[in-house]
């Protein structure tokens, strides 16, 4: 879990697209707020929901122009 949160890192939005399509919100916040997991189980989830999930809806893809030109 932690991997992944370091792969969401830094605003990687390829990452931070396929792991939202397998880790849900919902997934996340239920692993986090169940005591029966171990805490640092519990840790790595938040961690992973901090980066996928708060700091991920925040990203903004900026459309940059393209100043390289190809010479014929």
């Amino acid at each position: 879990m932690e991997f992944l949160s370091d792969l969401c890192l830094e605003k990687n939005y390829l990452a931070i697209s396929v792991l939202q399509e397998v880790y849900s919100l919902e997934i996340c916040k239920f692993v986090v707020k169940n005591v029966t997991y171990p805490s640092e189980v519990r840790a790595a989830f938040a961690i992973l929901t901090l980066t996928l999930w708060i700091e991920g809806k925040m990203m903004v893809k900026l459309n940059l122009p393209n100043y390289v030109r190809s010479w014929d």
